[in-house]
């Protein structure tokens, strides 16, 4: 007894390599209008189109997400080094505020160092993202639809 499926799988094939004759071949039976590649080409078009924009959107949001951590770095940075003034309780009070603006600065420079930082990490980021192997798309089962029996209750 020969297996449902393989006949099942047998037909399928045989029917699309029908389909894909008729579709390539033009109605008064001269030369096909365009090549069994080109037709399977544009049928992947659109998949090939999703799948690419989903991967232009991930890597977008990662070099977005990459960014947010440079400023929350430079912000880091600066709160270190602006409270790093002199508290040393033997220096007399106009040393330890003449030491404030110092660390101020010092603060605000080192920050906008850091924060320069962002768009080639963004970038880097980015790349790394767009270019990674993506994972194959799900396979999303078919929805069954179950019949809904009602009954008419009466009390």
């Amino acid at each position: 007894m020969s297996d449902p499926h393989e006949t099942l799988r047998e037909t399928n094939a045989r029917l699309q390599a029908r389909i894909d004759e008729l579709e390539t071949k033009p109605d008064d039976g001269g030369e096909p209008i365009v090549t069994t590649e080109t037709a399977n080409t544009a049928k992947a078009l659109p998949e090939r189109a999703v799948h690419e924009f989903t991967r232009f959107s991930r890597a977008l949001l990662v070099a977005s997400v990459e960014h947010l951590k440079v400023s929350a770095e430079a912000i880091d940075v600066f709160a270190k080094e602006a409270s790093n003034f002199s508290t040393n309780t033997t220096e007399s009070m106009p040393v330890m505020f003449a030491s404030i603006p110092r660390s101020f600065t010092t603060g605000v420079v080192k920050a906008l160092d850091r924060a320069l930082d962002a768009p080639s990490r963004a970038v880097e980021q980015f790349y790394k993202s767009y270019t990674a192997p993506q994972p194959p798309p799900a396979v999303v089962a078919p929805v069954v639809h179950t019949p809904v029996v009602h009954a008419k209750v009466t009390i």
